[in-house]
């Protein structure tokens, strides 16, 4: 079965940086992020078209470059959980994490049993199709499929302590933008109260043993959030790494 390239780095104490894939698809994506060195993917399905058959293949090959893939779904729906997970997901990313009970309902849907409700379906890609004792998939897929929570609202900062204390919950990923709204300061990532806000989720994730994580396409900023304890880094995406080195590079070459 496939190990959690993730969760082990975060077991080590290092950091691990992954990117975020809204836009761009190709036979070659996997190889060519793991080449340059990221240790996991975040599979948009939120704020992108992709199609369920797109996220199964683009996990299936980062799977097969040692990139842990996570995916980012809508919401909390039974039937897009199954899908991903079935499909080779590792993580599963819930936007606009707010209360207890929701993350709850989460947590049965991507857990097999006793911890959850997950159903049942093997063989499958994360056990790359061998059959495997029953019981040592069900404890591995327990132990290697993450939960991550976006914190992105001012209700949800005030919630963070009670949401990371809920079995089954790893990681707790401030969205930075919808954040900063939310606290009506849109935009102003550098603002005390924003800034106060990452800091309480290090702190909590640090107390109860959870791992925390935040998106940034800053080299400064991410250097900042890095010295201040975050555990893992969401470094850019697929669309704005493109845009800004082409247009870096070609604001240089029309000026000779």
């Amino acid at each position: 079965m496939f190990e959690n390239r993730l969760k082990k780095m975060l077991e080590e104490g290092k950091v691990p940086i992954g990117i975020s894939i809204s836009q761009i698809v190709s036979d070659h994506l996997g190889m060519l992020l793991s080449s340059a060195g990221f240790d996991f993917v975040l599979i948009d399905t939120e704020h992108s078209c992709f199609t369920t058959e797109t996220v199964s293949n683009l996990a299936s090959q980062s799977l097969g470059c040692n990139l842990t893939p996570l995916v980012r779904i809508p919401d909390d729906d039974l039937r897009s959980i199954s899908q991903c997970l079935d499909s080779g997901l590792q993580g599963i990313m819930i936007p606009m994490a707010e209360t207890v009970d929701q993350v709850k309902r989460v947590v049965e849907r991507i857990k097999y049993a006793p911890i959850g409700k997950r159903g049942i379906s093997l063989p499958n890609p994360n056990t790359r199709f061998n059959k495997y004792p029953f019981n040592d998939v069900i404890e591995t897929s327990n132990n290697q499929t993450m939960l991550i929570l976006q914190i992105e609202t001012e209700k949800a900062v005030n919630n963070m302590n009670q949401l990371a204390l809920i079995e089954g919950v790893d990681m707790l990923e401030i969205g930075p933008w919808d954040l900063s709204f939310s606290l009506g300061i849109p935009g102003q990532l550098d603002h005390p109260k924003f800034l106060k806000a990452v800091e309480k989720m290090i702190e909590i994730c640090r107390k109860n043993n959870r791992w925390s994580s935040i998106y940034t396409d800053s080299l400064d900023v991410a250097k900042r959030y890095i010295k201040m304890g975050i555990n893992a880094l969401y470094y850019s995406s697929d669309v704005s790494l493109l845009t800004s080195k082409l247009a870096q590079d070609l604001s240089i070459l029309k000026k000779l």
